[in-house]
């Protein structure tokens, strides 16, 4: 009788363990420490939240650098130079979605609190989940890879600020890379997939987004303007993102500007990234293998093109003298370094306006994603000195010495 009883309890105890655990589902597992500021997690499920209604604004106007070339896409992430870790993701298939590896960036989560998720992840669980919900960058098992940029408001007023197709079901703007590893089968699939959602920015963001999807056959800029989705086709020697709209038509460019301009309407007012976007440019037929693309992404990081200043200007550089936008529409500058002069004039006054000086901005990662064997090769915080190739397979993640 007394061994009937503890079999009796024994059950029930696992019973209410069980229910417990149901409770309390942990959706990811190996949670690890990379690098400095950078970690690496699995996750076999996640709480979705595609569509929210309330989020910290994401400041300032990151300097994106995206190319996709032949089974390459690859980019920088210019943002912050911050102690907050970033993440690369893996996330496992299943009914719902298609099995994914790519990157955050440095979320609101900090280092105690990875500490404290380590030690007791059940009831931290909630503190994780945004993790996958906030991806910048990644690949599926599919081969199809996708990742935002920024792109200037002051270019179009209001940008997607109410959504892109009223009545379908919401997406967040920060949500969509996430959106497209879960469920895209091909990057036309992808651009058919968001043209069915109500693409969105929460209202207090100072940057819009657009985005560049790619497989091995095609690649697609998709941006969002004027309250529409624009999704293009690019040619292959137009297969580079950085940071203003590509998707524009004349008009929009031409309502971009300053009343009474009269000069070449090749760029919208304000454009970020001109200098780097005509660096790749300059180079795509060459780019064709992960070293060359390796190159070129640690030759266009932010520390390099944008040095740090001594000390930060008081008064706005005067945009009608040396290095002006203007010129930079009238083609007087020849070459991307050059160029580059009379984009970081803008990014100079951005700087002096938000308070902030160079050198608390940098490449916060680098990545190349191989579209046909589904791997990524990762540079964390500007360190050319090794990379980390990451795969499908069992999440496996290797240091690659460089030099």
């Amino acid at each position: 009788m007394v061994m009937k009883k503890s079999i009796l309890l024994s059950t029930t105890l696992l019973t209410l363990i069980s229910l417990t655990s149901c409770n309390n589902k942990t959706y990811y597992h190996d949670l690890k420490k990379l690098t400095n500021y950078m970690h690496t997690v699995v996750f076999d499920d996640y709480k979705e939240d595609l569509a929210p209604t309330h989020i910290e604004p994401i400041p300032g106007m990151p300097s994106c650098s995206t190319i996709s070339n032949n089974n390459y896409f690859a980019r920088n992430l210019d943002y912050y130079y911050s102690e907050i870790p970033s993440f690369i993701v893996k996330m496992k298939a299943s009914k719902k979605r298609f099995a994914s590896i790519g990157l955050t960036y440095n979320i609101n989560i900090t280092e105690d609190d990875v500490v404290v998720i380590e030690r007791n992840k059940n009831n931290n669980a909630n503190v994780i989940n945004i993790i996958p919900n906030r991806m910048v960058d990644g690949i599926n098992e599919n081969g199809v890879a996708c990742c935002l940029n920024t792109c200037s408001l002051e270019d179009l007023p209001g940008g997607t600020i109410i959504g892109t197709n009223p009545g379908k079901p919401r997406l967040y703007a920060f949500s969509v890379c996430r959106y497209v590893l879960d469920h895209a089968k091909s990057a036309k699939h992808a651009t058919e997939l968001l043209e069915n959602m109500d693409i969105y920015l929460i209202g207090n963001e100072k940057s819009n987004l657009h985005y560049m999807i790619s497989d091995k056959e095609e690649t697609y800029v998709v941006e969002t303007f004027d309250n529409q989705l624009v999704c293009k086709k690019k040619d292959n020697d137009e297969r580079i993102m950085t940071n203003y709209y590509l998707n524009l038509t004349d008009e929009q460019i031409k309502g971009t500007y300053e009343e009474g301009y009269t000069g070449d309407m090749s760029l919208p007012n304000y454009a970020h990234g001109v200098e780097r976007y005509n660096c790749l440019k300059s180079r795509y037929s060459s780019l064709t293998n992960v070293d060359a693309i390796r190159n070129a992404l640690k030759e266009i990081r932010f520390s390099n093109m944008y040095p740090a200043r001594e000390e930060m200007p008081t008064e706005p550089i005067n945009a009608t003298e040396d290095y002006s936008q203007t010129q930079i529409h009238n083609h007087d500058y020849e070459g991307w370094e050059e160029l580059y002069l009379g984009t970081r004039m803008v990014l100079e006054n951005h700087r002096r306006d938000l308070g902030l000086m160079y050198d608390t901005w940098i490449t916060t990662h680098s990545v190349i994603y191989d579209l046909d064997n589904k791997k990524a090769d990762v540079i964390i915080q500007e360190d050319y000195s090794r990379s980390f190739e990451v795969t499908f397979d069992d999440f496996d993640i290797k240091q690659v010495d460089l030099i």
